[in-house]
């Protein structure tokens, strides 16, 4: 058990990163194979002490920079616009920065970089095409950088990135001191919070207001080195390892490994595995939160590059070409909550077109049970356009065209009793039988009297019968079938507006008895 200095801004920190920075750099191969450092088109010239800093346009230059990941918070921080953009590059008074960006500026300096990148003022705020620019390359200057500055437990840009720690944190005692030749005692001190580990939670408290930002989510991901000022220590997360100012993170509980390790080893093992990781990554990602809807697959850009990269194939909208029709059996966790957005954002197919909810997959990520499954339905096509310059980013339209057993029937409220105004469970009926479903969105008017019904669609994606699985001590099966609804914005096409899990086979078969392989566009 290591000493927690009092304050993350003492030297004692300083040296703490320091000897981060030396050890990944001399042990860890797999942080040293990096690309090389192109600067990107703006960073910030940090100066030395008693200068202002200054905005610098890079002209093709290979040097090392650092980024902030920061939250903006509800208060107004300083950007850079078409009308300031010349001012920044002659220089940035000292009193117009956040406590977050100075403390960002000191911390640069202090570890001897020159250049800093921050996208407030990296970026021009209001240029729709620099902002549309510059977003398209958050991957390559996140995973480029020598290093991030995480502001983890600041909510805005007056928190800053130090902080003096709670005395709980830094106070130890001695309980027992040992006799004999060789002296041994035993002294304690208050675990941590953030000392609460699994495989996507490693040491960082999700608390902490930047973890649950969806933009940050990416910046961790994509990071070469980061260095999170937390409340309680700093943390250290590199491809490698993961550290802190107690223990090192990496060899406790059980050697879970770290966030990013675990990402990085699951791109680099095949389609399969690649597809449970992605289903993980959405599932995180949409539990985060945005300040403006319109980010939602701008702001996983960079991570879908990054699939892109290791071979993942055609990018749409949030879902994978090469795994269709599997990565269409995605669910919101709370239909109650969730909404269609007033502005289109995303085919009704991707769980992108949905906010308000964060969102699971039917498979849970086991791939173990992808090959016990047989898909109901052919993608006949599948196609999205880009709204911009960015293949990753916002879409325009989409379709998906397929052919498969399809069946009329009904949705309906099936049960009078309302939560926050909304019903608390829906079903599908076909003739005297009725399934429970799970809606997208409430896509129908909800009353305590008179509950209205409405003309749905049910296309069977999968089936599988898993059989005899270990360590479950009895068989499974399930039928898996998306909602759909006549598009009211494309004639001649359909909407997805739920989701249908049938556990039982038999059901299934009864709801698809008379069905008929059906060739549709689902917009």
């Amino acid at each position: 058990m290591e000493c927690i200095a009092e304050d993350s801004e003492t030297d004692s920190c300083f040296e703490v990163i320091e000897s981060w920075i030396k050890s990944c750099e001399r042990d860890h191969p797999d942080c040293a194979q990096q690309m090389t450092r192109l600067l990107p088109t703006r960073v910030i010239d940090v100066g030395k002490d008693g200068k202002n800093p200054r905005l610098y346009e890079s002209h093709g230059e290979i040097a090392c920079y650092i980024t902030l990941s920061h939250c903006w918070g509800g208060k107004q921080i300083i950007t850079t616009t078409k009308a300031t953009l010349e001012d920044r590059k002659q220089g940035i008074t000292w009193s117009s920065l956040s406590k977050t960006f100075q403390d960002a500026v000191r911390i640069t300096q202090k570890l001897g970089f020159r250049y800093l990148w921050v996208d407030s003022l990296c970026i021009v705020q209001n240029d729709h095409l620099d902002w549309e620019r510059e977003s398209a390359q958050m991957a390559s200057i996140y995973q480029n950088s020598f290093l991030t500055i995480a502001a983890t437990h600041s909510a805005d840009g007056d928190g800053g990135c130090f902080s003096k720690r709670p005395r709980s944190s830094t106070d130890s005692r001695e309980i027992y001191k040992g006799k004999g030749v060789v002296p041994a005692g035993v002294i304690v001190r208050r675990r941590l919070p953030d000392h609460r580990m699994s495989v996507y939670f490693d040491g960082i408290s999700s608390k902490s207001p930047l973890h649950s930002r969806a933009w940050c989510f990416q910046e961790r991901l994509l990071a070469s080195r980061t260095i999170q000022y937390a409340e309680d220590e700093l943390v250290w997360e590199c491809k490698t390892k993961t550290w802190c100012e107690c223990m090192d993170l990496d060899t406790w509980h059980f050697n879970t490994k770290s966030f990013k390790r675990h990402y990085l080893e699951s791109l680099a093992a095949g389609l399969e595995i690649m597809g449970e990781e992605w289903s993980k990554i959405v599932n995180l990602y949409t539990a985060r939160q945005l300040s403006f809807e319109s980010d939602r697959l701008p702001a996983l850009s960079g991570i879908a590059k990054h699939f892109q990269s290791y071979g993942m194939g055609s990018y749409l909208a949030g879902l994978w070409k090469p795994l269709l029709p599997r990565q269409l059996l995605w669910q919101v966790r709370n239909c109650r909550s969730a909404r269609r957005p007033l502005v289109y954002r995303a085919p009704s197919w991707s769980w992108a077109s949905v906010e308000g909810t964060d969102i699971s997959y039917a498979f849970g990520g086991d791939t173990s049970r992808i090959p016990l499954t047989t898909p109901n339905v052919c993608i006949l096509d599948a196609q999205c356009t880009a709204k911009g310059a960015d293949p990753t980013g916002q879409v325009s339209d989409a379709f998906l065209k397929v052919s498969g057993p399809l069946v009329a029937a009904s949705a309906f409220v099936h049960s009078n009793e309302l939560v926050d105004g909304r019903a608390k469970s829906y079903a599908i009926e076909r003739g005297d039988q009725r399934y429970v479903f799970q809606p997208d969105f409430p896509f129908f008017e909800e009353t305590k009297s008179g509950l209205p019904q409405a003309p749905v669609y049910c296309l069977q994606i999968s089936t599988a019968n898993y059989g005899f699985q270990p360590p479950m001590p009895y068989g499974y099966s399930e039928s898996h079938s998306l909602v759909l609804a006549r598009s009211l914005r494309v004639p001649d096409a359909y909407e997805r507006v739920g989701f249908l899990a049938q556990s039982n086979l038999e059901e299934a078969a009864q709801l698809y008895r008379d069905a008929e392989d059906t060739v549709l566009t689902i917009v």
